[in-house]
């Protein structure tokens, strides 16, 4: 890491003054790197469930104990501690597709496992709480994990309910190189990144004189809306959101929550791409002057 730094700082050095300025970063990012690194990445956050539009099937919120129960009655028929709770028939109906077409029944996924047996499965989300399901009918299985964390770009929740089934089925677990963990590392190194090439930019100024008074002017302010993509997309992002999700509209907080790593790098790029944008429209308008 240390070689790593050295490298990317001396991409900075033009005189005495910047080696000292860049001296002072180095050592404070290092300070902020073992704060990320030591403090809060082991670290999880206690957080209330936000308000939002949870009618109908969503929003219910269930034990271990509880979805086993219901596990129990959808593998026996709807029949639980011999009391027929649910009728046969419409267990049959719920785990049938629907058609050809749709493998999806009535509240459960229809699918099949490697070994082409029926396969069950279902999962609900909110904002801090999750919920994966499977029943494996032929071979007389049902499995339930809760999550008491919800909504997150970079957990793939049906990753854990998937290794368990492999498991029970005699076939080996996929482990995947891309854990959560090292995405929001890969985000931390994105964010120096940024910070150490926009202050980068800010620094060589009179570099970008020099292109501004040689290239056409529309392409400079071409360049200039480019580097302001970044704020776009913060200020639009809920909108984004609700085009990707099929129609769900979603706050800023349920969006931060979801993916706060992302959220962070996208505010601090804005800010930085909104400084330079600002010096050099400064700097124009002096060469007009």
């Amino acid at each position: 890491m240390k070689g790593f730094m050295h490298f990317i700082f001396s991409l900075f050095s033009h005189s005495t003054f910047d080696c000292e300025f860049i001296n002072l970063i180095k050592i404070k990012i290092f300070l902020i790197l073992f704060f990320i690194f030591s403090k809060v990445l082991p670290s999880t956050l206690r957080l209330n469930e936000p308000e939002w539009f949870i009618d109908g099937p969503a929003g219910i919120v269930s034990t271990a104990d509880d979805m086993a129960k219901w596990l129990i009655s959808q593998q026996n028929g709807g029949m639980y501690k011999n009391k027929q709770i649910l009728s046969s028939n419409g267990i049959q109906i719920m785990q049938t597709s629907a058609s050809s077409e749709i493998s999806y029944g009535m509240g459960w996924n229809i699918g099949e496992t490697e070994d082409g047996k029926k396969q069950v499965q279902h999962s609900g989300i909110l904002w801090t709480y999750k919920a994966e399901e499977v029943l494996l009918p032929e071979d007389g299985y049902g499995v339930v994990m809760l999550f008491n964390s919800g909504l997150n770009t970079f957990v793939d929740y049906s990753s854990f309910i998937s290794g368990i089934t492999k498991i029970l089925a005699n076939h080996p677990p996929e482990e995947s190189f891309f854990g959560s963990k090292l995405l929001e590392i890969g985000m931390i190194v994105l964010i120096v990144l940024t910070i150490i090439l926009e202050i980068r930019n800010l620094l060589r100024i009179t570099d970008w004189e020099k292109k501004y008074k040689k290239r056409p002017k529309w392409l400079s302010f071409f360049y200039l809306i480019i580097r302001l993509i970044p704020l776009f997309l913060l200020i639009f992002i809920p909108q984004i959101m609700t085009f990707i999700g099929g129609g769900r509209v979603l706050n800023q907080k349920g969006i931060f929550m979801t993916m706060p790593s992302i959220i962070i790098w996208l505010g601090i790029a804005s800010i930085m791409s909104l400084i330079i944008v600002i010096s050099r429209m400064i700097r124009i308008f002096q060469f007009k002057i």
